[in-house]
């Protein structure tokens, strides 16, 4: 099973019991790619888009949380790289990006109430492999009065419960992991 039609399931669950906008984002290199989305009813804008859309790791929460859990080396290198890409989007400079990856490290999570779309919020949570590496992120996005203080340990903790499931079931050959654009075939969706 590859890991889109691993998560799928995951996935609806989430959308259903939140009623937000679900994304499967997976690493490519130095971007975080959509692998899958699954709509809740509120109209979101999201920097990857739909699914097929990239970002650079760092911008937006579901690939600032595969960031953060990388190797360091590799975490370094990724920063390196992608620091002019992240600069273009005027408020993110290398304080902020290494304080949110700190951020996310010692939470286990990235989220943020507010950020770069106005009125739009979002948290995500890496998915491990049983090798503890960060492969894929399961993200939320959503609209900012939705993800209210009182609301986001809720959010987070079914997130992670998700991702700790997948986790243990991640196939370390899936080519998904080390070309997830080979596949974006549609599926069935929500």
């Amino acid at each position: 099973m590859d890991l889109r039609a691993l998560c799928r399931p995951s996935m609806l669950r989430l959308c259903a019991s939140l009623g937000d906008t679900i994304f499967l984002l997976v690493r490519s290199g130095f971007d975080a790619v959509c692998l899958d989305r699954s709509e809740g009813p509120f109209p979101i804008r999201s920097f990857t888009g739909d699914i097929g859309g990239r970002v650079a790791l760092g911008i937006g929460q579901g690939s600032l949380a595969i960031l953060a859990l990388l190797p360091e080396a590799e975490r370094e290198e990724v920063i390196r790289f992608n620091l002019p890409r992240v600069r273009e989007f005027g408020v993110l400079d290398e304080v902020y990006l290494r304080t949110e990856i700190d951020r996310v490290r010692q939470l286990g999570y990235a989220g943020r109430n507010t950020g770069l779309l106005e009125g739009m919020a979002g948290v995500a949570v890496p998915v491990l492999d049983r090798e503890g590496r960060a492969v894929a992120a399961l993200s939320v996005g959503t609209i900012s009065s939705r993800l209210s203080p009182d609301r986001l340990p809720t959010v987070v903790e079914l997130l992670q419960r998700e991702a700790t499931a997948i986790g243990a079931r991640i196939n370390p050959f899936d080519s998904t992991l080390r070309r997830p654009a080979q596949s974006l075939a549609p599926t069935d969706s929500a």
